[in-house]
């Protein structure tokens, strides 16, 4: 439960529901982390060390993604429930101002209620009066990602906030493609060379995370073919809307005929690069260059 709303969060993706101490939480940067236990991978070696089976996780308040930015952390009787989720290996504690239910609920299409379908694709009602808007874990995954951090941290039990110097971030580059196995290399060729990384399945879906978006994409990698929004409509939807008119477009496609080129340079990308002709040093040079 959040701020009068009751939400959902699928099962499939909770690795932990925690209460967890006010005096347990750690401040790292300016930025709070909740220890959560270490998931067993098979036998836990015997002499494993209490250390070595936890870990840590970032805290961020719920409501921040369903209505409230600068919402605090909800501390009631000096703990805060988190609900530990993981998606794609990556893992976050969102804090809730209450824990409701587990249970199984029948989801039906939330398009038509007038909510942010993106991040509430679906809606249940365990009782007439009271809705359970079932929230996206790969969307919400992506809003955090995108969300940054540093400003102020605050807790619900404290009145002054406490000024926290924002985090330097690494630049942050959106890759664009709808093959699974494009988007994984050129995410682990990029996060090794320092860069933060996003991904988008095709146009659509990143158009709508850079408008969402609250942490500045630095630059556009971009595939040209790609269902429901190309690569070229996404470039001219970019330059079509002020606020991300200035972001850098690389097109990276198997289109490498003269006139696609011509296009996709005249319509404002920054630099056209071919898969035939992937080089890993080109796509980080130009990368560099762009920023």
């Amino acid at each position: 439960e959040n701020a009068g709303q009751t939400l959902g969060l699928p099962g499939r993706v909770i690795r932990h529901l925690l209460r967890i101490r006010r005096e347990d939480i750690r401040m790292l940067n300016g930025l709070p982390f909740g220890v959560v236990p270490r998931p067993p991978d098979g036998v836990q070696p015997a002499r494993e060390t209490a250390t070595q089976a936890e870990e840590l996780v970032p805290l961020v308040p719920l409501v921040a993604f369903v209505g409230d930015e600068d919402a605090p952390l909800p501390v009631r009787d000096g703990a805060v429930s988190v609900a530990v989720m993981e998606v794609d290996g990556v893992r976050c504690g969102f804090a809730v101002e209450r824990m409701m239910d587990v249970r199984t609920l029948l989801v039906s299409d939330a398009t038509a209620v007038g909510l942010d379908s993106e991040l509430v694709p679906g809606i249940a009602w365990p009782r007439e009066d009271q809705p359970v808007f079932v929230l996206s874990p790969d969307r919400l995954f992506a809003r955090w990602r995108l969300r940054g951090a540093g400003g102020v941290v605050r807790f619900s039990d404290v009145d002054d906030a406490a000024t926290v110097t924002p985090v330097r971030h690494a630049p942050l580059v959106m890759v664009v493609d709808d093959s699974i196995t494009t988007r994984t290399l050129q995410k682990t060729i990029l996060q090794s060379h320092g860069y933060d990384v996003c991904l988008a399945v095709d146009g659509e879906e990143a158009l709508a995370l850079l408008q969402q978006s609250s942490r500045h994409v630095d630059v556009v990698v971009t595939d040209v073919e790609m269902p429901r929004m190309d690569g070229f409509d996404l470039l001219a939807a970019m330059r079509a809307d002020p606020h991300l008119a200035d972001i850098p477009v690389v097109l990276m496609t198997s289109r490498d005929e003269g006139e696609d080129v011509r296009r996709g340079m005249e319509g404002g990308a920054r630099a056209y690069l071919t898969k035939q002709r992937f080089d890993q040093g080109e796509l980080i040079d130009t990368i560099r260059g762009l920023l």
